[in-house]
């Protein structure tokens, strides 16, 4: 199955949020998951915050907007992601191919062209995240 994020990610850009209140929920969402390790370069200014638990990617944060990629097995940590308006794209495993969108949209997103490597027919979280780093 694929999931169209065209319209998610066009939201959540245009509800762009100062990189401060992205910094905020890093540390409510870390703090929501006390065994997670929170990946995240602030001074290098990355823009997705990536949390590791045991030793596989949960949850992917993006710093620009209000958009978190969470994993089906974390249906509690997507109910409170959306309760504080933050639009979540469950996916069964961050390297599965399950995601898809148009390109205009993804390269929007990003703010600058993207790879023409990426399959924007079937991608995975992690390379949503890599192509828009």
């Amino acid at each position: 199955m694929r999931y169209d994020i065209s319209d998610t990610l066009t939201t959540a850009k245009k509800a762009e949020w100062e990189r401060d209140v992205g910094k905020h929920m890093v540390e409510w969402l870390a703090s929501c998951l006390p065994a997670s390790i929170v990946d995240w370069d602030e001074g290098a200014g990355e823009d997705w915050a990536c949390f590791f638990t045991d030793d596989q990617v949960t949850v992917l944060l993006w710093m620009r907007g209000p958009l978190a990629i969470v994993l089906v097995d974390f249906e509690q940590i997507a109910s409170l992601l959306v309760e504080r308006q933050v639009a979540v794209v469950p996916v069964p495993d961050m390297d599965e191919d399950c995601l898809c969108c148009e390109r205009s949209v993804l390269t929007d997103f990003a703010g600058r062209p993207i790879s023409q490597a990426i399959d924007l027919a079937h991608f995975s979280a992690k390379d949503l995240a890599w192509a828009t780093i």
